[in-house]
Formats: structure tokens, sequence, C-alpha cells
């Protein structure tokens, strides 16, 4: 009798805690053994800043083919539903709830972009459902940790710290920030001063808005400083980031030049054109033109099943977060739920094949890995 009522308590609260809940939140009960598990995904697959989440997409679907091909987990297949949201965060919030209420999603997967998972954040929070590798370095959604946010990359601030401390390793004393007149530009430009700063750089600060006559002043500025060199943290959809690229490499041929993964896209640079020749470029995955470790030569072979041999960064940091996201649902064992997902990614280091990604002890940061790679004359990444 005793048990009988224990059993009606716990039903009651568990009913509770459901209709607390908003109906995007509890998405589908009880999907049947052989059922797909889906994976949802928002992100800019159109637009100015659709280049990386694309790119990211094409090494997700190399490694979910793969996986299906072999069975998938557990006998059950993968299902990647992947939405556009055009960069638009009213749209990825919908986009959400379709993924969770409609499509009974069991994690996401690569969100694009830091507005969309920074208006995400308290969705995924109160939905309880992972999201792993978000396409974003924003520090900001690292702090404070969500718990069911499982980071693959490092942050800006850490690629920013590879640039600073390439720059006082090459000997570098004069150093001009070129930055936009937003959240990240300012933001990055104070954690590159702070950072500079310790490292005995003089730092320029040169603003830039999406104006015209901006990349002129942006110039005259940086000319007027004489630096040894100079980064660019220009994020905008303008074409003033790429024609101050360009104009400068005219006006102070030779000058260095520095920029973050977010900024070097192949699209930018092809866009840029010769003067992105000798651009140092901070990176957030393994190079992926070689097959120098296990993980590179698995996403290569992935890709080539696929019949996909146009290898990229951007697409090796996909194949890296559907790799987690498998690895995690192999060590829930069946049937799956989320909470035995997160706990089998807490478990134990993973080791991917070469990267190793860390979530013990509360850590969602996963990794601090950071590369630096070269833009040839032909806009090809070097080593």
């Amino acid at each position: 009798m005793q048990n009988n009522r224990r059993a009606v308590v716990q039903a009651l609260a568990a009913a509770s805690a459901a209709a607390a809940m908003p109906a995007w939140a509890q998405g589908k009960k009880d999907a049947a053994a052989k059922d797909p598990i889906v994976i949802g995904q928002t992100s800019a697959l159109t637009g100015v800043l659709s280049y990386a989440n694309i790119d990211a997409v094409r090494g997700i679907n190399a490694h979910f083919k793969e996986i299906n091909a072999a069975g998938g987990v557990f006998g059950r297949p993968i299902k990647f539903i992947s939405l556009d949201d055009g960069y638009d965060v009213e749209r990825a919030k919908a986009n959400f709830k379709t993924l969770v209420e409609k499509e009974g999603a069991f994690a996401l997967l690569g969100v694009g972009g830091t507005p969309a998972n920074m208006a995400l954040n308290p969705m995924i929070l109160e939905a309880k459902i992972p999201s792993i590798g978000p396409i974003t370095g924003a520090d900001n959604l690292r702090t404070p940790l969500n718990p069911w946010v499982f980071n693959t990359r490092a942050s800006y601030g850490g690629e920013a710290a590879r640039l600073v401390d390439q720059l006082a390793i090459v000997g570098q004393k004069k150093v001009a920030i070129i930055h936009s007149d937003n959240a990240f530009g300012k933001g990055m430009l104070g954690a590159m001063t702070q950072l500079g700063q310790g490292k005995g750089l003089e730092i320029v600060p040169v603003l830039v808005g999406d104006g015209p006559g901006e990349v002129d002043k942006a110039v005259k500025v940086i000319t007027d400083a004489a630096p040894n060199a100079f980064v660019s943290l220009y994020a905008s959809p303008s074409t003033n980031g790429v024609e101050l690229v360009k104009a400068l490499r005219t006006k102070l041929a030779g000058l260095p030049g520095y920029t973050l993964s977010l900024l070097a896209s192949p699209t930018v640079l092809a866009q840029i054109g010769a003067a992105a020749t000798n651009l140092t470029v901070s990176q957030v995955v393994p190079f992926p033109f070689t097959a120098k470790i296990e993980l590179v030569r698995k996403y290569q072979a992935a890709m080539r099943k696929a019949n996909d041999t146009k290898f990229s960064h951007n697409s090796l940091e996909g194949y890296i977060g559907a790799s987690l996201l498998t690895t995690g649902l192999k060590g829930t064992g069946s049937p799956i739920s989320r909470d035995r997902f997160v706990g089998a990614l807490e478990a134990k280091r993973i080791d991917l094949g070469g990267f190793e990604l860390n979530y013990s002890g509360g850590n969602r940061n996963g990794t601090r890995f950071t590369d630096l790679v070269i833009v040839s004359s032909s806009g090809q990444f070097l080593r």
C-alpha cells in the first residue's frame, strides 16, 4: 500500500512539473525503440553570415550518413533536421519550438550565430535539452554556465589570446586593433587590449563604421600611428571590412595582418583576393587538409563517402560536434535519455582521435585548442 501511495505521489509530481512547463518544452514522449533519433538545428543558412553554418552542416551530414550506414545508434537511425533562421532571432526561437514540440528533437546540434544562441540559451535551460557544438565562440555565453550546452571550440577570447601570444613572440610592439561599433567589436577590443598590455604591446584602437568614408578614415588613423601590425576584429555584414584590408595592403604594403577564424571564411578571402596573402588566422579545430591525426583521417573519409572533397575548418567543426553527439548517445545505453546522455559526456575525457574534449567537473568549454594558419597567394590556408 505504501509503495502504491509513493508511486501515485511521484506520478502526480511528474504531471505537475510537466504542466508547469510550456508546451514547446515538453516535446514528444516515449519514442519507439526503432524510431529515428531526431537531432535539430536552427542556423543562418542564408544571408551574408551563412558561410560557416552551411559548411558545418556539410560535416554534420557526412558523419550522420556514415553512422546510419552502419546501422545507427542502438539500431535507431539519426534524423537531422536543419532549419534556416536567416540570422533572425525571432525565427530562431520559432524554429527551436518547432524542433522540440513538433519534431521531438532529442538534442540540438550546431546552432549557428551568437544572437541565436543568446536568445535560445534560457529556452535550452528550461526545456533541459542538450545543445552540442554551438557555432559561436562568444565568451558571454559561457559565463554563467548552462549545464545543457556543450561547447566544442575555444572561445573568441581564447583565439584573441593566441593572436596576442603570436604578436609578442614575433616581436611586434605596436598593434592596430580594427573593430566595429558593436558588442562583439568592443568586447574583443577590451580583451585584446588587456592581453596586449600584459605582453608589453602598445594597442592602437581603430573604430570602423559601416558607412561611406569609413575606410579612408581608418587607413589614415593607422598610417599616422605607424603600427608594426594590424588585427582585424571587424565583424559586420558591410563590405567595409573587405575594402579596409585591401586599402591597407595597398597603402602599407607588407604590414603584417591578423584575424579570427570567424572573419576569414573562404568567401571573405575570395573577396579580399591577393590582399589576403600572408594574413595570419586563428583557428579552433585541427588543420583539415592533411590527415596527420585520426580525427582528420576519419573526417576526410566520411566526407569522401558523402561525395564531398571540399575540406574546410568549418565542416570539420560540424563533424566534431556530430561525433561528440553520437559518442554521448552510445554512452547512454538503451533506451536513451537526456540525463544519461549528459552523464555519458561528463563521465570521462573524450578522445575523438587526437582531439580531446573534457566536460568533467561541470566544465562545458570542452577544449581550449587553437591553431594558427597563413593565407597563401592562392587564398588557401597553409601551416
